[in-house]
């Protein structure tokens, strides 16, 4: 647990000071709040259209904004908030696989299995037995 703590400090420092370089960044304030609405939505949205709504922009412009200044599309950074809080879930509860895809919003066990093993290359027990 205090491992990922201190990966999701890092990662999100590092994602910060790239958000607020206004001078290579015009878009800072956008990311920012596209952040903000993953920590909030991602359990249950995982859908690009929903953010780009949130945020008044298209869903091409939302995927350009991110492409170009975190070197990664709307659904991959999505999924990185997911996959870092089944980590943590992982290590940090005594939660069933089955209790956590259903609290991170999949709609069962085996999807949730092998999205997690796709991002990780490991599946969820075994990451838990790490």
């Amino acid at each position: 647990q205090a491992r990922i703590s201190v990966i999701a400090s890092l990662l999100s420092k590092e994602i910060e000071s790239v958000i607020l370089d206004k001078t290579k960044n015009p878009y800072s304030a956008r990311l920012i709040q596209f952040q903000e609405l993953i920590d909030t939505h991602f359990y249950k949205e995982r859908n690009t259209e929903f953010y780009a709504d949130k945020l008044n922009i298209s869903t091409s412009q939302l995927s350009k904004i991110c492409r170009k200044y975190l070197q990664a599309s709307p659904v991959q950074l999505i999924h990185q908030r997911s996959v870092l809080e089944a980590k943590r879930l992982l290590k940090a509860t005594d939660l069933s696989v089955k209790e956590i895809a259903f609290k991170l919003g999949f709609a069962d066990a085996a999807y949730f299995t092998n999205f997690f093993k796709k991002h990780t290359g490991i599946n969820p027990r075994d990451f838990r037995a790490e």
